[in-house]
């Protein structure tokens, strides 16, 4: 917006509301602290949780199948689901993230609805085709 003089702060502002977002996840990448409040193991619990109360179903059919929530939820939580999205739905899933102070329990949120996306899979499939359905799960999910 170069009418009103804020563009000139875009870039620095960018920065900084990107810098606070990693500081907030940086426990996440330090193993001393996996098992701490703020280590990725409680995000990884948040996820668990929140499937487990939502969709008691999928839970039941994952440990029945040993399909741990590790197998694919570090996968979706340490690069924020930028490896796994299409490039518009980060940015609309960053955005949120940037401006929602409860920032992880919505992400978590996020991560157990890719999960409910492809429930039937997983209720019904055996390990294998279950995780195959979970790792194309991120790509087939419309945020928009």
């Amino acid at each position: 917006d170069t009418i009103s003089g804020y563009s000139k702060y875009v870039e620095s502002d960018t920065y900084f509301s990107f810098a606070n977002l990693m500081d907030d996840i940086k426990d996440w990448f330090n193993s001393i602290k996996d098992n701490t409040l703020t280590g990725i193991n409680a995000q990884l619990a948040k996820l668990d949780g929140i499937i487990a109360r939502a969709k008691p179903n999928i839970w039941k059919a994952m440990k029945e199948n040993d399909a741990d929530i590790r197998i694919f939820a570090i996968r979706w939580q340490m690069p924020l689901l930028c490896q796994d999205l299409l490039l518009p739905d980060v940015i609309r899933l960053w955005d949120t993230l940037l401006a929602d102070a409860a920032r992880f329990t919505f992400f978590s949120y996020v991560c157990g609805s890719l999960l409910v996306n492809v429930e039937k899979e997983i209720v019904k499939g055996d390990f294998e085709s279950m995780l195959r359905a979970i790792r194309d799960s991120p790509v087939q999910a419309k945020l928009r």
